[in-house]
């Protein structure tokens, strides 16, 4: 089994994926990880468009 089938399958089984040799978080929503600073990222993006277009509306 490859190392990337390890941390899914250690995800799926509530272990932390660190313990599959990688340091890949389940939860994008959690501060600190690459997955949440995109996350982050696109969220910011998304919601300064809505903020522009409510101004623009108004």
């Amino acid at each position: 089994m490859d190392r990337e089938a390890e941390a899914k399958e250690a995800m799926y089984d509530g272990k932390d994926a660190r313990r599959a040799g990688l340091s890949i978080q389940a939860n994008p929503h959690i501060p600190g990880t690459r997955e949440y600073s995109a996350w982050d990222e696109g969220w910011s993006l998304e919601d300064s468009f809505i903020r522009k277009a409510q101004r623009e509306a108004a």
